[in-house]
C-alpha cells in the first residue's frame, strides 16, 4: 500500500462485517505470525461456507499467494494520516531510552539510601575525631 498510504502512517480502520466488505475496499488483516497487512482486496471468495480474500499491495505487481480468511481481517480502513506513524514510533524509541535511564537513577538512588547516608564516606565523621582529640586532651 506504499503509493496510497505511505509508509510510515498511522492507519484507522473501522470494524467491518466481512461480508460486506468488496473488491476494491482495502482492508487490514492479521497474519499468522502476528503482525498486520494492510491491502486492497481484489477478488472475493465464497466457497462451501468459507469466505476469504485476494488482496494485494498497490507497489506489488501480482495479487497475494495467501487467501485471507473473514476471520484474518481486523477491519476496513476508513482514514490515515501520512507520517504520525513514524513520529510515534520514534518517539516511542526516546521514550524507552529515557525510562531506561531514569529505572538505572532510582535503583541506584534506593540502593544508597537502603546502605545507609554514611555507608559511602571513608572513615570516620570529622567531627567525631576532634571531640574525642579534645576529651583525650582535658584528662
Amino acid at each position: 500500500m506504499q503509493k496510497e498510504i505511505p509508509k510510515g502512517s498511522i492507519v484507522f480502520v473501522k470494524k467491518t462485517d466481512p461480508q460486506k466488505i468488496k473488491a476494491g475496499d482495502v482492508i487490514t488483516y492479521q497474519m499468522n505470525n502476528g503482525s498486520t497487512v494492510t491491502h486492497a482486496v481484489v477478488e472475493i471468495i465464497d466457497s462451501g461456507g468459507f469466505r476469504g480474500f485476494r488482496t494485494k499491495g498497490t507497489s506489488n505487481k501480482e495479487p497475494d499467494p495467501e487467501i485471507v480468511s473473514a476471520e484474518k481481517v481486523i477491519g476496513v480502513v476508513s482514514f490515515h494520516i501520512a507520517g504520525i506513524g513514524a513520529v510515534l514510533a520514534g518517539l516511542a524509541k526516546w521514550f524507552v531510552c529515557i525510562l531506561a535511564v531514569a529505572l538505572v537513577l532510582a535503583s541506584l538512588f534506593v540502593r544508597l539510601r537502603i546502605a545507609g547516608k554514611d555507608s559511602f564516606r571513608a572513615g570516620p565523621r570529622p567531627g567525631r575525631i576532634f571531640k574525642e582529640e579534645i576529651g583525650d586532651f582535658q584528662r
